[in-house]
């Protein structure tokens, strides 16, 4: 990634720079997207399986079959970043699970990014959605 993360929409609305021109442009991945994912592979272990159903789940809108292949590379990086994880919570001065977990989570953050798995990659991608869980929403309407 170059540069500042993108601002999420929502803080665009709240300082007034929202723009429709840019902000409001719906998405090519939005308008080709079948919403049909196949079924997970067979050898996903627990962690790539766990986040496999919940991106199948949540962003449904923006997948099609021909996503599987790069979901199932966010699922194993996820997979190897929770096993560096718990390598570097049983030793914290071990450099090798050190650099195991920074690279693993660098490698996810890129792959996340494409399936919009944080507000600014959201924004990035063109999606527009309220946010039920954002308390001045009312006050920005």
């Amino acid at each position: 990634m170059r540069g500042r993360p993108a601002k999420p929409l929502r803080e665009h609305q709240l300082h007034g720079t929202e723009s429709v021109s840019v902000h409001a442009r719906p998405s090519v991945a939005m308008q080709t997207a079948t919403g049909n994912l196949p079924a997970p592979p067979d050898d996903l272990d627990a962690d790539a399986l766990e986040l496999w159903t919940l991106v199948a789940t949540t962003r449904t809108a923006w997948l099609s079959e021909s996503d599987a292949p790069a979901l199932k590379s966010l699922c194993e990086c996820w997979s190897l970043r929770q096993r560096a994880y718990a390598a570097l919570a049983d030793d914290a001065t071990d450099k090798l699970a050190r650099c195991a977990f920074t690279a693993y989570q660098q490698c996810f953050d890129r792959l996340a990014a494409r399936f919009g798995l944080t507000p600014s990659d959201r924004a990035r991608l063109g999606e527009k959605t309220e946010d039920a869980f954002d308390p001045a929403a009312k006050y920005l309407a």
